[in-house]
């Protein structure tokens, strides 16, 4: 692994390559120097971090694809991997039961009552989910728990690409 020097000025020369590459005239160039600040910095990370969360819905969707190619016994361990992905994504971003549960009631309202979001942990509310939704609704969930609500198609064009 890389130090984070390294790594932060091979970014910053790929940015600029970028940004050198796009359709920006000279005077918007000069624009954009004069105006970076600390907000632009917070920006590219949310859209850094969009971009690693638009990779785990594709995971997602590449388990989802595989399991409904595959007979029942197969189709549970590759549900438990999507269960894990939704898992994840929930704790990092410290999703709480209710909040997951409004989450599910949103995507298919008749799946779990509020008294199972109540009784049970997280990791069975999502496995229960994935369980029983069809695969497009385990991704509309994953996507919701990782933060991404309309997939944003500059973002997807990156991230389809970088396959």
């Amino acid at each position: 692994m890389k130090n984070k020097f390294e790594l932060e000025n091979r970014a910053l020369r790929c940015a600029v390559a970028g940004i050198l590459n796009s359709d920006l005239s000279r005077d918007e160039l000069r624009q954009l120097a004069g105006n970076l600040d600390i907000s632009f910095v917070i920006q590219l990370q949310a859209i850094l971090e969009s971009v690693t969360q638009i990779e785990a819905v594709n995971v997602a969707t590449q388990l989802d694809n595989a399991r409904e190619d595959t007979n029942l016994k197969s189709r549970s361990h590759q549900a438990s991997g999507l269960t894990e992905i939704i898992y994840e994504q929930a704790r990092q971003r410290k999703l709480g039961r209710q909040r997951l549960y409004r989450y599910i009631q949103e995507i298919n309202p008749r799946l779990l009552t509020a008294e199972e979001a109540d009784q049970n942990p997280l990791l069975e509310l999502v496995r229960k989910f994935v369980q029983q939704s069809s695969a497009d609704e385990s991704r509309k969930l994953l996507s919701r728990v990782a933060g991404i609500q309309d997939e944003d198609p500059y973002l997807s064009g990156i991230t389809s690409r970088r396959k």
